[in-house]
């Protein structure tokens, strides 16, 4: 950032060559990849939970129903 002696500020923005491209690219890439490994992550630890509490309900119901018959 520059001041001018008017006290204007400018502010120069370089353009991206090809390598800054490239590393943009690769830097989005890379967050992306990490959000998807987060979110697939926290799906992957909800599928075992799930199962463990319908299994759970399968087995309390065939057990309510075997104790609940007459002698």
């Amino acid at each position: 950032m520059f001041v001018d002696g008017g006290g204007i500020r400018h502010i120069y923005v370089a353009r991206l060559g090809p390598l800054g491209i490239f590393v943009l690219a690769l830097m989005i890439g890379i967050l992306f990849a990490m959000m998807l490994v987060l979110v697939l992550g926290a799906f992957l630890i909800w599928i075992p939970l799930v199962g463990l509490l319908v299994a759970a309900a399968i087995i309390s119901s065939l057990l309510r129903a075997y104790f609940r018959q007459p002698p």
